[in-house]
């Protein structure tokens, strides 16, 4: 989100790391219909490890970097004397439309239409007090916390209420929809978006604006500016958050794939509203440190760079990533939905991954910005930014 003069190389490589956990996430809700399903008996490893590692994780650090980035965005204005948020809001209606045809034509699980929506509400809070914003990310967390834990309650006192036994129906159904034609795709994925709205409202809205609402105070603090800033509090913060979240992954990943048919389904739920958020902050700590640390070897530049180069291109990337699994896994391509292990799935996923960053790295070599993120410039500012480097450029 941050402007290309004035970009922070910690804030590229986070969301390079981000795009990698979303998409083994997405990635297992491509390659299987029947993924994540309460009350099946196949536990598959993979799936397990994905939950454990990767789901409530990543969204939330790219959640995090979003409001990390308008809180920079909207500093720099103010610093140049100018009032309000700008270009902000068009900018938001451009995520906006593309989040709706993303989720239309490949995957209803969209999260560009939430970013949108949501941060038109952070530019209102934004102007909160740094306790404010604080205490409002406590409070959602721990509101939805609480929420899931009613529920679980409900389902303990009331065992039948929200039992669905046509699930499994439905997930056959999609799976035919997926291997059908681009039609029955699109036409699926339209019917999933009303679905998705409600793990949107329960799930994933409440902790994506919470850490706006940090990634805004972190902004503020500069936390993130340099690697002297981040030094100086990461490694005992990492440590922190690996201590407190890894027992919340292992707890809810236990829960969602062995006690799925239970109420203490939505307990894990609970646990990882609260927890994860520390995992996140655990394991982007030591994909940092990690990094720093070992500098002096080759390969170690070679990846930050790599992981630069994907993250400067994020919302391309997210997009691209759609595209491909759609191609590899539904009817616009190979339609190899529930033909392919899940562990294969995430193989594939770290293929596609690599060749992004490879493709990132050779084209902003050649240009200012992603072919997305020239387009949504264009829309925002209502003219077409440069596209093409200086030659002289193109040859450092």
């Amino acid at each position: 989100m941050t402007s290309a003069d004035s970009r922070l190389p910690t804030l590229d490589v986070l969301r390079g790391f981000a795009l990698f956990g979303i998409l083994q996430v997405n990635i297992m809700l491509f390659a299987s219909a029947y993924y994540g399903l309460s009350g099946s008996d196949d536990v598959p490893p993979w799936g397990v490890l994905v939950s454990l590692v990767f789901e409530f994780k990543f969204y939330l650090l790219f959640s995090f970097l979003f409001g990390y980035g308008v809180a920079l965005q909207l500093a720099s204005r103010q610093a140049r004397g100018l009032a309000g948020p700008g270009a902000m809001p068009r900018r938001l209606i451009g995520l906006f439309v593309l989040g709706v045809a993303h989720g239309v034509l490949l995957y209803p699980g969209d999260i560009l239409t939430t970013y949108a929506v949501l941060g038109a509400l952070l530019l209102a809070a934004h102007a909160w007090p740094t306790r404010r914003r604080v205490g409002g990310a406590v409070v959602l967390t721990l509101a939805s916390a609480a929420l899931w834990l009613g529920i679980a309650a409900l389902a303990w006192q009331f065992p039948d209420i929200g039992k669905d036994t046509a699930v499994f129906d439905e997930a056959e159904a999609a799976l035919a929809a997926y291997r059908g034609t681009p039609m029955s795709v699109i036409t699926q994925n339209v019917e999933t978006l009303g679905e998705m709205a409600w793990v949107i409202l329960l799930v994933q809205g409440p902790g994506a604006f919470a850490m706006f609402l940090l990634g805004t105070v972190a902004a503020a603090r500069g936390l993130l500016a340099s690697e002297d800033a981040w030094r100086a509090w990461l490694p005992r913060a990492c440590r922190l958050g690996l201590a407190v979240g890894l027992p919340g992954a292992v707890f809810y990943a236990y829960t969602a794939h062995f006690l799925s048919a239970s109420p203490w389904v939505s307990v894990g739920l609970a646990v990882a509203m609260v927890t994860a958020p520390c995992l996140t902050l655990g394991w982007s700590g030591l994909v940092l440190i990690a990094l720093d640390r070992a500098r002096g070897h080759a390969w170690a530049l070679r990846l930050s760079a790599l992981m630069t180069a994907a993250g400067r291109m994020s919302l391309t990337n997210y997009l691209a990533q759609s595209l491909a699994c759609a191609f590899i896994f539904h009817a616009y391509g190979l339609a190899l939905i529930d033909r392919v292990p899940l562990a294969l799935a995430g193989g594939l996923g770290l293929l596609i991954y690599g060749a992004q960053m490879l493709a990132s790295r050779w084209w902003l070599q050649r240009y200012r910005h992603g072919p997305v993120e020239w387009l949504l410039r264009a829309w925002t500012h209502g003219q077409l930014p440069p596209w093409r480097l200086p030659a002289k450029a193109q040859g450092d």
